[in-house]
Parts: C-alpha cells; sequence; structure tokens
C-alpha cells in the first residue's frame, strides 16, 4: 500500500552544517509532505560559503512530488531575522506548521503527533505550542501527551500562526514587561530559573547574544501560554558541538531515544503538569550548576 504524503506543512530550517542537514532532511523525505518551506542564512564569512552551498544543495533535492518554497539569503542575517523571515514566509500561505531545525533528528511518529494536534487544538486559543521533546521523560502519566506553562522547547516543535502573530522578535517589549515576567517564572520554576531567564534575556535585549526562541518564551508567557508535550520523547538532538550555536557542549541528560507511539490520540482539557514543570526546572538548573563547576574545575564531567 502506498504511504501517504503528510499533509501539514513544514519549515525547514539550516545553516552551515551539511552532515546534519542531510541526516534531519532524509527523515523529512520519509513522510514526503505536500508543502515544505526551506530557509538556509547567508555565510558569515568565505570560509562558511562552501559549507552553506553543500547545505543548500542537499535542502534542493526534493524528489517527490512536493510544493517548494525556498529563502536562501545572500548575505547573513543572523539567527533572529532569518527565522522570523522564514516564519513570515510559512505563514503568509499557512494556519499551522511543523518547524524543524537541521539539528534535531526526528521520528516519524514526530510528525504523526504533531499534525493530529496541530488540527485538534487549531481553535484553542490557550494552545500555542507544541513540542516533540520530553525533557525528563516523564512517562508515568495515563494520557498520550501532558500540558506545560513553562516548558516551550523548540527541538522539533510545531505552531499555528493565530499564535505567532504574537511574536516580538527583537522583544521590544522587554522593558515593560521585565519585572512581570521575573515574578511569573519566580512563582512557577522558583528563584534559580527566574534569576537565570532574566540574565539570559536581558542579555539578548542588549545585543549580546542571539536567539529565537527566548523571545516565543516570554510571550507565551505573558500570553498565559501553554504547550503540549508527549509522554515519550519524539526527537534527538545531534548538534551538540563546537559547530552549533548554542549547544556547543554535548550533555548526556539529553534524552536520546525516540519512540514511535501508534494511534489516534483525544482531546483532553487543558491542565497544567506541575511535576513537568518541576522536573524541567531541576534540568536546567543541573545544566548551570555543570558550567559553573567546568569553569573551576576542567576534570568535572556532569557528575551532578
Amino acid at each position: 500500500m502506498k504511504k501517504k504524503q503528510l499533509d501539514v506543512p513544514i519549515l525547514f530550517v539550516a545553516f552551515n552544517r551539511p552532515w546534519a542537514a542531510e541526516k534531519t532532511f532524509a527523515e523529512i523525505r520519509k513522510v514526503k509532505p505536500k508543502k515544505l518551506y526551506i530557509s538556509v542564512d547567508g555565510p558569515r564569512n568565505e570560509e562558511e560559503r562552501e559549507k552553506v552551498e553543500k547545505v543548500r544543495s542537499i535542502v534542493s533535492q526534493v524528489d517527490w512530488n512536493c510544493k517548494v518554497q525556498k529563502v536562501f539569503n545572500k548575505k547573513n542575517k543572523g539567527i533572529e531575522e532569518s527565522f522570523d523571515n522564514a516564519m513570515k514566509m510559512m505563514f503568509k500561505e499557512e494556519e499551522y506548521g511543523i518547524i524543524i531545525e537541521d539539528d534535531v533528528l526526528t521520528s516519524e511518529a514526530f510528525f504523526d503527533f504533531c499534525s493530529q494536534m496541530l488540527k485538534m487544538y487549531k481553535d484553542d486559543e490557550r494552545v500555542m505550542h507544541i513540542s516533540g521533546t520530553n525533557v525528563g521523560e516523564i512517562t508515568k502519566i495515563k494520557e498520550d501527551y501532558f500540558f506545560s506553562d513553562t516548558a516551550f522547547n523548540f527541538w522539533g516543535w510545531a505552531t499555528w500562526k493565530r499564535a505567532w502573530k504574537h511574536q516580538d522578535v527583537n522583544l521590544k517589549i522587554w522593558p515593560k514587561v521585565r519585572i512581570k515576567f521575573f515574578f511569573r517564572q519566580l512563582r512557577k520554576e522558583g528563584l534559580l530559573i527566574a534569576i537565570k531567564s532574566q540574565q539570559i534575556i536581558q542579555a539578548f535585549y542588549e545585543g549580546k547574544i542571539q536567539t529565537s526562541d527566548y523571545q516565543w518564551t516570554v510571550i507565551c508567557g505573558l500570553l498565559n501560554g501553554v504547550c503540549i508535550i508527549p509522554k515519550h520523547n519524539l526527537v534527538t538532538n545531534i548538534g551538540f558541538g563546537k559547530d552549533a550555536t548554542h549547544t556547543t557542549e554535548v550533555d548526556p541528560s539529553i534524552p536520546i531515544r525516540r519512540y514511535s507511539p501508534i494511534g489516534n490520540f483525544q482531546k483532553q482539557k487543558i491542565k497544567i503538569n506541575k511535576k513537568y514543570s518541576k522536573v524541567y526546572s531541576r534540568f536546567f538548573i543541573k545544566k548551570s550548576f555543570n558550567r559553573i563547576l567546568k569553569k573551576f574545575n576542567p576534570f568535572i564531567r556532569n557528575k551532578f
């Protein structure tokens, strides 16, 4: 029996890692989406040009019946502008979509999960984000998925045009909402996470770091948005390493298994899984603690 094509649009965002793009694009090819949006930023220097061109060659090898739109920047626009333009390209045409970056190795179950959730919750304004990642892998629940109001993970995700319209890529509202967001984090995730989040977001606002996800976390938090998280982890992040933008160190605590649940999911009433928020917070506290320890003792390797 001929396998059906995925009828949910995919946005694939890549840059300068041909080895990663080749692996992740191969997973997209398996589900043969009917609509595919591709974004590759321009090289930052001449040394990157060959890698970027190789990535563009890989993602251009669409050998199935598919409507394709591409944006290949001639010059490097940076992660914020490039990613924002890619999202605008997709949502100019679509009401929802799945977003995959070149370091996220997906499972076929991931596409099935996102597809069902996008259609099931398309009219629920509070649901703003669907994650393919279950950090900490809380699986001792009856349901196939649950809700979080803190964990908006970008390692394989999906969203709607009606949610993304609230995005503020430059986070111009930050000075006005900084205190409000701090107390929200404090109440939901504790002091350490609240302080750490403030530091990172402030650094972004001042132009010291580049990111495309913290803005979204702030917006979703301020709008009391929630994220859908699968019972089992559905993706693997293969991008840890020196050529990564943010995940430059391999972290063995990241789930590496990709489950493949089968069947149809049932719509649920929104109920926040508070246990997951605690696990998610501890996960990031541990990462921060490890980095601090390594600065003082290079022989420490994720012992805590």
